[in-house]
């Protein structure tokens, strides 16, 4: 405290950031970076355990066996998707729930799309309640599966399944059987009507009533089995705009499978045999960094996403095929049956696991009290920058002022680091006017007007064109605005420095507030922009200008969509045609936006609300910054 409150150690202070807050804004970065990198290590992580007592995970004796059976409801459930022409066979699943001696229900829903208004999907959605025998009513857990003609394993597994727990008198909780249609509208059309939640997009997606509930949903295993056999359960945790489960669900599915034999992957990707060689090292960041971009879209992995908004804990166990043994319905099943008895014995809803957390394997997991010291650094040189900024405007604000020179004079500068420079409100248009640039862009899907403008142009690609006709007037709004102004006079035409600090203090608080919902997105951004972002000033030098305008349009939002995409498809697949490979990762930015806008206005998706009305004009403002006049007392300063 004393170093804050004595005018001379502050003063001190103060002048070394400003000397030397490039070096500190360097290492901060890289140690950051390196830092996160090393996470991935396993003497940087913690392994995985289990927090609630309750679960007892393991500890009773396997009792499915209806394997024969679940082959039975596989060749039933082929005919009747045959005899159905591919649609879900309603009437037949219905008619084998019944016959388990479940209560069966149906429900009705159908989407209107938000961009192409002429499409219409309607689809059905079949559940089937095992009621609990031993108490009230008052909680239950659910066995979800999107149906699709190749997950109709899956299906004869559930019924299989519902047959077996039919039989057992130990269930104190009501058990869910639920098929959903078309995938994630199913789902969310269930979980809306279940909880009497009708969303502002309720013109969007209609949801029938649902004609019978059972308790309250504690937890949620969504299935996808695609074969009789499988080599493993990919386990997928994360949810809507980045939420992710208790740590607790996912360490269970992990701890259960390997009794019946069978393995766990992350992102399709099994453990590293030698954990601690420098391979390992490099599987596990991989593992990390494929976690952290799935999270980062906000799309979930698996209809279990849908699950964690009305505080349900949720995964998603895939079956995969691949080089190894392979195992039948009876592994799944009892691995299946472990989860749910498991569940069964839960008291309280999962609460003492993490619920914010990286994994870089199935058995290690990096927490938040792990990343966020990394991530504090990466975005440490943004207010770093901005407290020498603010020093260097405080300085310039003094030496106009002869009042503050002599204080200064008399030995104190308290009154100069705290004072609010007066051209403040000059930020105010400039401000607004970004803002509005990125509010159009995110109400866009809405103008009544672009309908007309259809012609033999697709919905989707209309509204992207008519994005990026907005970015392209961003671009030179700059130029235009400012073309004859003086710096401080023109009201689109801040003074350079004070753009920067209140540009920078925006990107700072937006990180910090988006790492708590979303922390790959955060941290993602934070790695790609700091270094550019921090740096970013008008200089004399032709040279120099060039080289920052072309590293800005690189990290804009729409060039780093479609590097990103770019990138990930040479990753994936290298071609030599570049031409055909620039066009393919095009059309996939093109559709991406579009499902984006879709994703929002149907299953309340953040990331282009995000994108649109926050990220963008901070890098509009950043962009203003750079074409902003040079003053000539800075010339030989900046060059």
């Amino acid at each position: 405290m004393g170093l804050l409150s004595n005018p001379k150690s502050r003063e001190k202070l103060t002048s070394a950031v400003s000397k030397h807050s490039n070096t500190l804004s360097c290492l901060c970065y890289f140690g950051g970076f390196i830092w996160f990198l090393a996470l991935a290590n396993i003497n940087m992580n913690a392994g995985t355990y289990i927090s609630e007592n309750a679960l007892l995970p393991g500890l009773v004796q396997p009792e499915f066996n209806l394997q024969s059976d679940a082959s039975r409801f596989l060749n039933e459930a082929t005919n009747a998707a045959t005899n159905s022409r591919n649609l879900m066979p309603v009437l037949w699943l219905k008619e084998k729930f019944t016959e388990l001696g479940l209560d069966v229900y149906s429900q009705n829903f159908t989407l209107h799309h938000p961009i192409d208004k002429v499409q219409h999907v309607h689809g059905e959605n079949v559940y089937a309640i095992l009621r609990t025998s031993r108490a009230a009513s008052n909680e239950a857990v659910v066995l979800s599966l999107p149906y699709q003609r190749s997950s109709l394993p899956g299906v004869a597994l559930a019924l299989a399944l519902a047959k077996s727990f039919r039989r057992r008198d130990y269930w104190a909780k009501d058990i869910i059987f639920l098929i959903t249609d078309h995938g994630q509208l199913g789902i969310q059309a269930w979980l809306d009507s279940y909880h009497h939640h009708y969303s502002a997009h309720e013109s969007v997606l209609y949801v029938g009533e649902l004609k019978g509930r059972a308790g309250s949903i504690q937890a949620a295993i969504n299935l996808e089995v695609f074969s009789e056999k499988i080599t493993a359960f990919d386990v997928r945790p994360e949810g809507l705009n980045g939420q992710l489960p208790n740590l607790d669900l996912v360490n269970l599915a992990v701890k259960l499978s390997p009794r019946e034999g069978l393995a766990t992957t992350l992102h399709g990707k099994a453990n590293h045999r030698a954990a601690h060689s420098f391979d390992g090292y490099k599987h596990s960041l991989s593992v990390m960094a494929s976690m952290m971009l799935t999270q980062a879209t906000g799309r979930p992995s698996g209809n279990h996403g849908f699950f964690h908004r009305y505080n349900i804990e949720a995964i998603s166990l895939v079956g995969v095929q691949g080089r190894g043994t392979t195992y039948g319905f009876k592994q799944m099943g009892r691995l299946l049956e472990g989860m749910f008895r498991s569940l069964n014995n839960l008291l309280e809803r999962f609460h003492q696991s993490f619920f914010f957390y990286l994994l870089p394997t199935t058995n290690r997991y990096v927490s938040i009290g792990m990343y966020m010291g990394p991530f504090g650094l990466i975005a440490a040189p943004a207010l770093i920058k901005v407290l020498a900024l603010w020093i260097k405007l405080s300085a310039d604000e003094c030496a106009s002022d002869t009042g503050c020179q002599e204080s200064a004079t008399g030995g104190s500068t308290a009154q100069d680091i705290t004072k609010i420079p007066a051209s403040l409100s000059s930020l105010i248009p400039l401000f607004l006017m970004s803002h509005l640039f990125g509010l159009a862009i995110y109400t866009m899907p809405n103008w009544q007007l672009w309908h007309p403008l259809y012609l033999n142009m697709a919905p989707p690609e209309m509204l992207v064109y008519g994005g990026l006709a907005v970015f392209s007037v961003g671009l030179f709004f700059p130029r235009l605005a400012g073309r004859y102004g003086v710096m401080g006079v023109n009201p689109f035409t801040p003074q350079t420095d004070l753009l920067r600090c209140v540009a920078l203090l925006e990107l700072v608080l937006v990180l910090a507030a988006t790492s708590v919902m979303n922390f790959s997105l955060a941290a993602i951004v934070a790695i790609l922009t700091i270094p550019l972002l921090t740096c970013l000033a008008p200089r004399k030098s032709r040279f120099l200008m060039a080289l920052q305008t072309v590293a800005s349009l690189v990290v804009s939002p729409p060039l780093l969509l479609f590097l990103f995409i770019l990138v990930s498809k040479v990753w994936n697949g290298p071609t030599t045609d570049l031409l055909a490979l620039s066009l393919g990762s095009l059309r996939s930015t093109f559709s991406a936006v579009a499902t984006s806008i879709a994703d929002m206005h149907i299953h309340g998706n953040w990331i282009y609300g995000v994108v649109t009305l926050v990220l963008y004009p901070i890098w509009l403002l950043f962009w203003c910054s750079l074409w902003a006049p040079l003053p000539k007392r800075d010339h030989l300063e900046l060059r």
